[in-house]
């Protein structure tokens, strides 16, 4: 899976699975078992957190990554856009991750993803 794909993914169990992978280091097979549906006990004690659709458990990623990142959310339904924004980034590098998303979780996930993103197995 690329960023683009995980990017692209809605809310739900596959999404979570990505970011138990990337951001908690799960292994790559939760990913895989996500996406055909299998949720092995062998494998793994317990599914991924719902981190897509449930607060506390998005907010588990923003913890994660504080320090070094830091993380910026906006609730853009106080302008006239509606939705959510957030910004991801190191204080040494200009540089941020950002995502916009109907939901607070659903962004704090793709922002996440973009900030960790390795192209590594």
């Amino acid at each position: 899976m690329t960023l683009e794909e995980a990017l692209l993914l809605p809310a739900g169990k596959i999404l979570d699975a990505v970011v138990a992978w990337k951001v908690f280091g799960w292994p790559r097979s939760t990913v895989l078992e996500a996406r055909a549906g299998i949720y092995d006990p062998m494998t793994f004690v317990q599914s991924p957190p719902e981190y897509s659709t449930e607060i506390a458990a998005a907010w588990q990623v923003v913890e994660k990554l504080r320090p070094p990142f830091w993380v910026s959310i906006d609730d853009l339904r106080k302008h006239s856009a509606g939705g959510y924004s957030c910004a991801i980034g190191l204080p040494e590098n200009n540089a941020s991750a950002w995502a916009e998303a109907d939901t607070a979780c659903l962004v704090i996930c793709r922002a996440a993803l973009k900030a960790v993103w390795r192209d590594l197995p």
